[in-house]
């Protein structure tokens, strides 16, 4: 039973490397999605002042 713990954990453990290293790029991209928004508002308003 505990073989198939320890089994089981190792075969897990990839899954949790590969997890760990993506959780970086995750919080970069949604660190992003802010900049992003207020990029595009900027813009549209700028767009806004160069139509007025």
């Amino acid at each position: 039973m505990v073989v198939l713990v320890i089994l089981s954990g190792l075969m897990m453990a990839p899954v949790i490397l590969s997890a760990l290293m993506m959780a970086p790029v995750i919080l970069s991209a949604l660190m992003m999605v802010p900049v992003k928004v207020t990029v595009e508002a900027t813009g549209q308003c700028s767009e806004r002042r160069a139509r007025a």
